[in-house]
């Protein structure tokens, strides 16, 4: 799933919520 991982990347550059940066770690991690 590379483009899936880099989407995530993507969004957390995008996003910059420290929020939202542990969920998309969490499911980093999932995969």
């Amino acid at each position: 799933m590379l483009a899936y991982e880099k989407l995530v990347d993507v969004i957390i550059l995008v996003a910059g919520d420290s929020d939202f940066v542990p969920a998309a770690k969490h499911a980093r991690k999932k995969e």
